[in-house]
């Protein structure tokens, strides 16, 4: 089964797996593998429109960000 959720704010229409594809290209511009991330928190705020993310690495480490526009 698929499944496509969106996000409908005022008048903005924002699909949650382009936040999530979004986030992912952010990270491999900064040159962190998917394999490398243990979890991966993505938080949206519709009034402004940003996206924020913390990675947990395996190794320990933390990578985080923001993403004003997608």
């Amino acid at each position: 089964m698929k499944t496509k959720m969106e996000i409908q704010y005022h008048d903005k229409n924002v699909i949650t797996a382009d936040i999530e594809k979004a986030v992912k290209e952010e990270l491999k511009v900064k040159g962190i593998k998917m394999n490398t991330i243990d979890t991966l928190d993505i938080f949206y705020q519709p009034e402004t429109g940003v996206i924020y993310y913390l990675a947990n690495l395996v190794d320990g480490t933390k990578a985080k960000g923001e993403i004003v526009e997608i």
